[in-house]
């Protein structure tokens, strides 16, 4: 009997330690799911709070595109209506060019009618057959020269010649013929009427002009040796000293 107590005793200390064991351990595993319960709801919180900053990130990003879609827009209308204005401004540059065409056409058309009434009067009548005449417009001829206005110049120098002038004067138209040549650039033709002067009129005042100015016309087409010699055996010649000046000075500008 005091045996069978016994044994019940140890059992029942056996097992009261077993169960204090097994308590031990439940206690632990508690801590442990606690701690990282802790765990999951810092990082939820964490989670949370970056949440909310992309959300007011995304409102603040949602509110500017909103302002700038606005602000395209107003931009927008605004180059509508500048473009409108432009588009009017062009209509009313069109009209304007248009009208001064026609201005020019009908001013155009006039002057050709006027320039065949004049043809048609010279042919009516012979050209500058009047000493006077002649005289007043070879004078008219220089003046046009002197101005700058070599075509005129040359159109009544050219009629001058049909109308067969004064002979005192036929060198001299030969030589203005052959300037108003040479400022437009047609050398060869100013040469021609150089060479005119320079053959059939050797002792008249323009010879030693005509001479200086075939040699400056070669320069001018390119030719500066032939130029050069030229000027060069000019002024070897029994020439006026302002003839001899205008050699010295062409001789130099080619020599550059």
């Amino acid at each position: 009997m005091k045996k069978l107590i016994i044994f019940f005793a140890f059992l029942i200390v056996g097992s009261g330690c077993e169960a204090v064991r097994v308590s031990n351990f439940t206690e632990k595993k508690v801590d442990v799911v606690k701690n990282e319960k802790a765990a999951v709801n810092d990082e939820a919180m964490v989670h949370a709070a970056q949440t909310k900053k992309l959300e007011e990130r995304i409102e603040a990003l949602e509110q500017e595109l909103v302002g700038a879609r606005m602000d395209y827009i107003s931009r927008i209308n605004n180059l509508e209506v500048d473009i409108t204005d432009q588009d009017d401004d062009i209509e009313k540059l069109y009209k304007e060019m248009e009208k001064f065409l026609k201005k020019k056409l009908a001013m155009k058309r006039a002057m050709r009618k006027k320039k065949a009434k004049e043809m048609a009067s010279m042919k009516k009548k012979p050209i500058f057959t009047d000493k006077q005449m002649l005289e007043q417009n070879y004078t008219k001829a220089i003046d046009f020269y002197t101005a700058g206005s070599y075509q005129e110049s040359l159109k009544l120098l050219n009629n001058l010649i049909i109308g067969k002038a004064k002979m005192d004067l036929q060198d001299n138209i030969y030589y203005w013929r052959g300037m108003n040549e040479f400022q437009l650039n047609s050398f060869t033709e100013a040469i021609k009427n150089f060479q005119v002067v320079i053959e059939s009129y050797p002792k008249e005042n323009k010879y030693y002009d005509a001479k200086l100015m075939v040699a400056v016309s070669h320069g001018m087409m390119g030719d500066k040796s032939l130029a050069i010699n030229e000027l060069k055996r000019l002024e070897e010649e029994n020439i006026p000293e302002e003839i001899k000046a205008k050699a010295k000075k062409a001789i130099a500008q080619f020599q550059k």
